[in-house]
């Protein structure tokens, strides 16, 4: 996949600016969903979250995911993510 250069600029802001400080964990990678776009941690507990339509995430990472989840809205179409794992 080739992105253009807006777009790695853009990556890289998120990266820096939301995958600091995440439980120790750093930004593993990106999934895309129809309807939205996922930048994940390294554990998978946390997401930044991208929806098109601005609606609420169904899931954190995947939807066949188990825990609760925490969802914080942080700007139009944009979300926290979190799940509450016990372990």
């Amino acid at each position: 996949m080739t992105l253009s250069e807006d777009e790695n600029r853009s990556i890289k802001n998120i990266i820096e600016f939301s995958f600091i400080n995440k439980g120790g964990k750093g930004f593993n990678g990106v999934r895309v969903f129809e309807n939205r776009v996922s930048f994940e941690t390294l554990d998978g507990a946390y997401a930044l979250i991208y929806s098109v339509d601005g609606s609420i995430p169904e899931f954190v990472n995947d939807p066949s995911e188990k825990g609760k989840t925490n969802y914080e809205k942080i700007a139009d179409h944009w979300y926290n993510a979190r799940i509450m794992r016990k372990d």
